[in-house]
């Protein structure tokens, strides 16, 4: 969002605030935004620009490498917030931690857990490395999708840097397909886990974000949900290190590389610019050894397999249709490559036993994308719910069966690959958090016979019928965490509205509305949210909940009723205060990190109302107006009010809502302990800005 000085002799830009005279028609404008400056990575230039997180890691990241080295381990606290419990693994960019997220547990979230993967030491002499890996990061951030485990921040505590993420429950898959004795699963269950991934793919590649280094090490088998890819937007193609056929990721800090070089196309491995192909390449190659339980070219890089001609043999499970797809997708030339991962999914799954046809694919399509945001949209809620169980049926880790002696790589026939030789124990999982479930083998005993019992009966007429209330909606809705959600409700039919962080939990939610008893049918309009608006959201919610409970009459909207906005096009605010005086603090949160103080400001410095005050911002371009600009997405405007000021001091004008947020929220904490908590109290409305066409 771009600010629009007034005119050289505009008396009218000095005037004291919109609460001057509670007769006249108030006006609000932003000050002039400055850009930051290149040589300054301290300062963000907020809504103008689109290359912040939010999350506080610039500035000063050229003295990393002269601070003292921190050794982090089991029971240290990260930003006073990150209790470290267990280290996870250990990979080529960092460690990994399961950590409680203290803030979570004060606010008795059902889920305190998270991970956090601290960057190795390397980091440290390359500072513009980490702003690369901070910017590849923040796109992680918008791939909210059922099969992508998501990524929350990215920060640093001292001289340490690190990423916050998803903790997830369950193992990485090539701790499946490395298991002793592994000889591939029953096709149905390779063909979820396919689809699982194609799905979270496909997603990534429409938001034009190619992996890169996608391999079984990157897919995480959840215990009760769909298989997840990790390590989105870090990947990039970069020479191979000393051992090409080393399985495990070549990372380089300086040139903030990496790809694994069994699983790397051989575009990738020839340093051309990534395509989505590249990834279809990698699947190809999980999709082989799912089924048949070896690596199509015994783990050799693909630059050397096509140097020696090799063709992997089709796998019997596959009828022709299946395989054809399959070989296309192990193409070595791109161009004859299957071009998307749509097709790719859709032909291996023709035929096969699976029948779920597509389903976490076929969700891709019910979400459009809305300028950056996304946006889900469902009236029948008869589908299978896209966050419902895999259901996998895997061999055992505890297996003892070891494969075969294997041929050496030069010695395979051009026709034929031989089974790969035994893999070396696999890398620790960057996601992987609990013991490993119990699994079962295919064939390794007799199902128990299903047993059948004639429920009782009962007369009908003795028992009611069992009808939801508005009080089970709001405990659902309560429980989405980065989430704005309202609902009506009109005899049996719910109408669902809002906003969320999550394509998972909105999933989730309207599969879990749609079975309440006495529910006949529901329309559900859910937008889906940038990363960078959960912080917000976070501070923000209890004081919106209690202003729509108690009615207080503080609401805050734009004069677009559809609330979006194009480039170039002013923005108008309205506002009703509530019943009360109070102090007014207006913030915008953008997608970029940033938050722009609207009101007070330098220019606008006095901000107490009187009681149901309405309040116009930005109406008067003469003085200073907003014009839309990029970055462009769904992001928040928030008017909060208070018994007292927030600060003894003016706050910069453009900010980190990561350098923010803690103190206000110290400081809600504060007055909340005070006899007039109850004028706390907030309002929000999301606005989706778009390009000019």
């Amino acid at each position: 969002m771009n600010a629009k000085p007034p005119g050289d002799n505009d008396a009218e830009g000095q005037k004291p605030g919109p609460f001057v005279d509670p007769d006249e028609p108030t006006r609000m404008v932003t000050p002039e935004m400055r850009p930051a400056d290149a040589s300054d990575s301290s300062r963000t230039s907020g809504a103008t620009s689109g290359t912040a997180t939010g999350t506080g890691t610039f500035g000063d990241l050229e003295k990393l490498a002269d601070g003292p080295v921190q050794v982090l381990q089991e029971g240290d606290t990260l930003k006073e917030r990150f209790v470290l419990e267990a280290r996870l693994g250990t990979g080529g960019m960092g460690t990994v931690y399961k950590a409680l997220d203290l803030r979570k547990q004060e606010a008795e979230d059902r889920n305190p857990y998270i991970a956090v993967k601290i960057l190795n030491e390397d980091f440290r002499a390359h500072p513009e490395s980490l702003r690369t890996l901070q910017r590849e990061s923040k796109k992680a951030q918008s791939l909210a999708h059922p099969s992508i485990v998501t990524v929350y921040d990215f920060d640093r505590d001292g001289t340490s840097i690190y990423m916050t993420m998803e903790y997830l429950e369950g193992k990485p898959l090539d701790k499946i397909t490395k298991s002793g004795g592994f000889k591939g699963l029953p096709l149905d269950q390779a063909l979820e886990i396919i689809q699982d991934v194609g799905a979270a793919l496909a997603f990534a590649h429409k938001q034009g974000i190619v992996h890169c280094d996608f391999k079984p090490g990157n897919i995480f088998i959840t215990d009760t949900g769909p298989a997840k890819v990790i390590d989105f937007g870090i990947a990039r193609a970069v020479k191979l290190g000393d051992d090409p056929q080393a399985d495990a990721t070549v990372f380089d800090a300086g040139s903030l590389g990496a790809l694994t070089p069994a699983y790397a196309s051989p575009e990738m491995l020839e340093d051309e610019e990534p395509d989505p192909r590249d990834d279809v390449y990698a699947l190809a190659c999980i999709s082989y050894e799912l089924i048949s339980g070896r690596h199509p070219f015994g783990r050799m890089p693909a630059t050397e397999a096509r140097d020696n001609a090799l063709v992997p043999k089709q796998p019997p499970e596959l009828n022709r249709r299946q395989w054809k797809a399959l070989a296309a997708g192990l193409a070595f030339d791109r161009g004859k490559r299957i071009a998307d991962v749509e097709t790719f999914v859709s032909e291996l799954s023709a035929g096969g036993e699976n029948r779920r046809a597509l389903r976490l694919v076929a969700a891709v399509a019910g979400v459009a994308i809305l300028a950056g945001g996304g946006f889900y949209f469902s009236t029948n809620e008869t589908e299978e719910a896209a966050s419902s169980g895999s259901g996998i049926v895997a061999q055992s880790d505890s297996g003892n069966e070891t494969p075969g002696a294997a041929s050496q790589p030069g010695t395979l026939a051009p026709a034929e690959v031989a089974p790969e030789p035994a893999d070396p124990a696999p890398e620790a999982s960057a996601e992987a958090v609990s013991p490993e479930p119990e699994v079962t083998v295919q064939g390794e005993a007799d199902a128990a016979p299903e047993v059948t019992q004639e429920p009782e009966r009962v007369q009908e007429a003795l028992i009611p019928p069992v009808r939801f209330t508005a009080e089970d909606i709001d405990e659902l809705v309560r429980r989405a965490s980065c989430a704005d959600i309202r609902h009506e409700i009109e005899g049996g039919s719910i109408s669902v509205t809002g906003y969320s962080g999550s394509m998972a939990e909105i999933n989730l939610l309207r599969d879990e509305i749609g079975n309440l008893s006495g529910v006949e049918n529901t329309r559900f309009s859910v937008g889906l949210l940038d990363g960078a608006l959960c912080a917000p959201l976070e501070v923000f919610t209890p004081y919106v909940r209690k202003n729509r409970e108690e009615n207080t009459g503080l609401t805050i909207r734009t004069r677009n009723e559809d609330g979006v906005y194009v480039e170039n096009e002013s923005l108008i605010v309205d506002m009703k205060l509530p019943g009360y005086e109070s102090y007014v603090y207006v913030d915008y949160y953008s997608i970029d990190g940033g938050v722009l103080h609207i009101l007070p400001n330098e220019a606008y410095p006095e901000n107490l109302g009187s009681a149901d005050l309405d309040v116009t911002l930005g109406e008067d371009d003469s003085v200073r107006s907003w014009t839309i600009a990029a970055p462009f997405g769904t992001e928040l405007v928030v008017v909060l009010t208070s018994p007292e000021p927030l600060f003894g001091v003016q706050r910069e004008e453009v900010e980190f809502a990561s350098s923010y947020l803690p103190d206000l929220r110290a400081r809600l904490d504060e007055l909340a302990r005070g006899a007039d908590a109850n004028r706390l109290s907030a309002d929000i409305f999301f606005i989706t800005t778009t390009p000019a066409r």
